[in-house]
């Protein structure tokens, strides 16, 4: 195996075998699975030169031979996906997509193809480093063995990241895997990430990160990303995060949320966390009896980019009383003319709580009945919102 570590400091010689420096880096461009190497970069003294890796000749540890005479040179031009091995990867911090964690690079896998040298993965071991101060090969080292990982499966991840520079394979990730990595960035790396997502992207993350974590996101996104992340977040974990807010942290959210959801959300933290109240959400499907299986569809269809997920909705009357429920599966088999009213299992069948109700009594119904969710109505049946089994889990089994 070949490593940048075996190239670093060698000597570059011309066609005359004129000393023009040393290697210091090289320049890859990036955009594909395994990126070329384009251009290495020599010094002597303060002079520093970009040298197109096609004037290579001969490609050894300890020197480099050049085809051309040094006074001929073009120097290389970089392009916008053009990176640095050295000063962009070497010692920096890279997503591992695959294992989704944050590993350090100590040094980087090279391959020869075609002539060609392209970059395999990198060393994430002690080995890698101890390559680049030059004892590897010392007796006592050598039962170590490099820690490779693909490079196809790594992301880099520095303060200039920009929006095209994030795979979609990056975005692709879990939110919680997402929210792992960015326990592991620094602000100005996080920041940089969670801003080259989607907003819709970017609050299931959101969702995902303890309350220290999110008012650190917030106060560093700024107030324009900070609405539109805000914006998709449900109200019930905006509710939860703002409770862990002091007064004037908690205008300053308020300021950035909609009239609407700013209302729903200051009546949810009355609510203690371990109650219904606490936990219940608002986002939920409503539909009036009268209306017939077709316009339900039609209505959940139009609406559905904003849940999380629809496994039932919710028959309530114009003054918001609960009249039934019908799940996601029932709508699909029914008859299309058929009325809600006529489909829906009525209220006095169905499981309900109070918003006082004590967290564990709501987990002993969901478990004991085995619902996914459960609605949580007033005295007089008025349907305040609904909690989800994950809801529950997030309260019995919190934050670590």
């Amino acid at each position: 195996m070949i490593f940048f570590a075996h190239y670093l400091n060698a000597e570059v010689v011309d066609a005359t075998e004129k000393t023009i420096g040393k290697l210091k880096d090289m320049i890859a461009r990036g955009g594909e699975d395994y990126p070329f190497i384009e251009a290495i970069v020599v010094e002597k003294g303060d002079k520093q030169m970009f040298i197109p890796i096609s004037y290579a000749e001969n490609f050894g540890y300890d020197e480099i031979t050049l085809k051309i005479r040094s006074e001929k040179i073009e120097q290389y031009k970089s392009g916008l996906k053009d990176f640095w091995l050295y000063r962009d990867i070497v010692d920096k911090q890279i997503v591992d997509i695959s294992g989704t964690r944050v590993v350090r690079v100590n040094d980087i896998q090279l391959g020869k193809v075609e002539d060609r040298i392209r970059i395999l993965g990198i060393d994430m071991s002690t080995r890698g480093l101890l390559r680049r101060v030059g004892i590897e090969k010392w007796r006592i080292f050598k039962p170590l063995e490099p820690k490779l990982i693909d490079w196809k499966n790594v992301q880099l991840v520095n303060g200039a990241i920009r929006l095209k520079t994030v795979s979609n394979d990056l975005k692709k990730l879990h939110a919680a895997d997402l929210a792992n990595i960015l326990e592991e960035l620094t602000p100005k790396q996080g920041i940089s990430l969670i801003s080259a997502l989607e907003p819709e992207k970017a609050a299931k993350v959101f969702q995902e990160l303890n309350p220290m974590q999110r008012r650190l996101l917030v106060d560093l996104l700024g107030e324009e990303q900070a609405r539109e992340v805000l914006d998709n977040v449900p109200t019930d974990d905006l509710a939860d995060y703002v409770k862990t807010l002091n007064l004037k942290e908690t205008k300053r959210i308020f300021s950035y949320l909609k009239r609407d959801k700013r209302m729903t959300v200051e009546k949810f933290i009355e609510y203690p966390n371990d109650t219904a109240g606490g936990l219940m959400t608002s986002d939920f499907v409503e539909i009036d009896p009268d209306w017939t299986v077709e316009e339900a569809i039609t209505h959940i269809k139009n609406i559905s980019n904003k849940y999380r997920s629809i496994f039932f909705v919710y028959i309530v009357d114009k003054a918001g009383k609960l009249f039934g429920v019908v799940s996601a599966r029932t709508l699909l088999v029914k008859d299309l003319m058929d009325p809600m009213r006529k489909i829906m299992k009525p209220l006095k069948k169905i499981h309900t709580v109070h918003p006082a109700t004590d967290v564990k009594k709501v987990a002993e119904i969901m478990t004991k009945y085995n619902l996914f969710s459960i609605a949580v109505t007033d005295k007089h049946h008025k349907l305040l919102g609904i909690i989800t089994v994950d809801d529950v889990m997030r309260c019995l089994m919190p934050y670590s």
